[in-house]
């Protein structure tokens, strides 16, 4: 998160529901069977989450 991201990330959070939180994933991976592109979603959500110090 570099750049104006450091600060429109935060702000881009406060809006969204408690229970849609990057930290609330329970790591069920079913959101992968169906990533056309295949991304490990629990794990960049973690790592998105940890970034924003949650």
């Amino acid at each position: 998160m570099a750049g104006s991201g450091a600060f429109i990330a935060p702000m881009a959070l406060a809006s969204v529901a408690a229970d849609k939180q990057p930290e609330s994933c329970i790591g069920c991976h079913s959101c992968e069977k169906v990533c056309p592109q295949t991304i490990h979603i629990p794990e960049e959500l973690k790592k998105f989450a940890t970034k924003m110090g949650r």
